[in-house]
């Protein structure tokens, strides 16, 4: 399981399917941190 850290600040950058749909309204609304917010556009693109 991730830790807390893991789970605040992402994985290095990756993002999956899952989380994507978690942080969606978020990443819409630019409330990500900018690393999430780059690795959610790197996944949708």
């Amino acid at each position: 399981m991730r830790s807390l850290v893991d789970k605040m600040f992402g994985r290095g950058g990756e993002v999956d399917c899952d989380e994507v749909q978690r942080l969606s309204s978020d990443y819409l609304e630019e409330e990500l941190l900018p690393p999430k917010q780059s690795a959610i556009q790197f996944h949708l693109n």
